[in-house]
């Protein structure tokens, strides 16, 4: 697998939740902060941290047990945001096609399906053998460094997810105001530009030139609704933005510029060919960027501002423009 070429299928070249999930971000900085995990029985008994070390004593790397699987264990590199991946023990014994398998590995370099059946889930990015000389030797070529491409192909469908909810909020806004205007229900595909929008424009000219309607509730409800169909172009607007993708690991700040990110494909074709920018500190992004970041860090993860970007743990979607 060329791990920066994101091309075919989303099926073959996805990257896995569980690499870069919550499960994986904490296993780093348990790591980092030398935090002990309390482990399984297998864990406490088992042999897989000791012949590690052995096997590989100038590796550098930190096994934590991971807390979903009693017989696996995070493998955390120094100054890393995420774990390079897992090795384990045991048998896939629903979906193997021979029950002789006792070690695995995963990480992301790894494009090898092991099974004829099962879910997709089940048989990506993995490696087996029979002994652990055999699996730790595919682990020393393996696990390498996730790198931000990698990282911003497995956010990208949170980020597109919240800007539609996003959308989907002013939508239904618009709607709203429509209804409370007219007592009319409006079809989704009946809300137009206001520049088409014959009855919005005579709106827009009664509010300019100070008309004052008999109901003030309804004057109201009509100012809602020229605001809810501003804002809710002013929302579609960002799916045409061009993007910037931030994130913080090895003690840098590296930065990839995505133009548009609409459709996938285009998306993935930007991704393999742009090229990276790693900056010290954060206060060295280029400018407007530092802002948008401040704005995402005090919303909730999975949180899209207009004009801003999308939160996404520890990475940034950034949206070009004015923020």
């Amino acid at each position: 697998m060329d791990y920066n070429v994101f091309r075919g299928s989303g099926w073959h070249t996805k990257v896995q939740d569980m690499a870069i999930g919550d499960d994986a971000l904490a296993a780093a900085a348990d790591a980092a902060a030398g935090r002990e995990r309390e482990l399984s029985a297998a864990q406490k008994y088992g042999s897989i941290v000791d012949d590690f070390h052995k096997a590989w004593p100038n590796s550098g790397a930190t096994l934590v047990p991971y807390k979903s699987y009693w017989d696996r264990w995070w493998v955390c590199f120094p100054n890393e945001t995420l774990p390079r991946g897992w090795i384990g023990y045991g048998q896939h014994h629903s979906f193997a096609d021979t029950t002789e398998d006792r070690y695995m590995l995963y990480c992301l370099s790894l494009d090898v399906y092991r099974y004829r059946h099962g879910g997709n889930n089940e048989r990506k990015h993995m490696a087996f053998s029979t002994s652990f000389e055999g699996i730790i030797k595919r682990a020393k070529k393996a696990l390498i460094p996730l790198t931000t491409k990698l990282v911003c192909y497995g956010h990208y469908d949170t980020h597109c997810r919240s800007v539609q909810d996003y959308i989907s909020t002013k939508t239904k806004a618009v709607k709203e105001a429509y209804k409370k205007v007219t007592g009319v229900e409006m079809g989704y595909t009946s809300i137009k530009e206001v520049k088409s929008w014959p009855l919005l424009q005579e709106f827009e000219h009664l509010q300019r030139t100070g008309h004052k309607w008999i109901s003030s509730s309804l004057q109201e409800s009509v100012e809602k609704l020229v605001s809810s169909v501003y804002d809710r172009a002013n929302a579609l607007a960002n799916e045409d933005a061009d993007m910037v993708y931030v994130w913080s690991d090895q003690n840098k700040i590296k930065l990839l510029q995505l133009g548009n990110c609409r459709v996938e494909s285009v998306f993935k074709a930007n991704l393999t060919s742009t090229a990276e920018f790693s900056y010290d500190r954060i206060e060295d992004l280029p400018d407007g960027l530092h802002g948008k970041i401040s704005m995402l860090q005090v919303v909730g993860d999975e949180t899209f501002l207009p004009n801003v970007g999308t939160r996404i743990g520890y990475g940034y979607f950034l949206v070009g423009g004015e923020s």
